[in-house]
């Protein structure tokens, strides 16, 4: 009986750790880059910059100016965007 209890008794373990590892507390930034005239930039470089800790993060606009900064923890951010086509432009954000 002791061997039908012990791998059932790791698999649970097992189970509760990784559940207790999955669980954070972080955000998706999403957004779209538009000239000044309304059009999308695709290609733009978003940088988001944790303003506490300096890590940055970085991502190009697709085809339709769309961009995501995924799993990002809660703090003060700058966000830069920068494009051959446009002068440099940045913004603060918490979350």
């Amino acid at each position: 009986m002791n061997r039908r209890i012990l791998p059932l008794l790791l698999t649970l373990i097992v189970a509760a750790v990784s559940v207790g590892w999955s669980q954070s507390i972080t955000a998706t930034l999403r957004g779209t880059v538009h000239d000044a005239a309304g059009a999308v930039i695709p290609g733009a470089t978003v940088t988001v910059r944790n303003n506490g800790t300096g890590i940055t993060h970085t991502t190009t606009t697709n085809n339709t100016g769309d961009y995501v900064v995924l799993q990002l923890p809660p703090a003060n951010y700058t966000v830069t965007v920068s494009s051959k086509d446009l002068s440099r432009a940045s913004s603060q954000t918490s979350f």
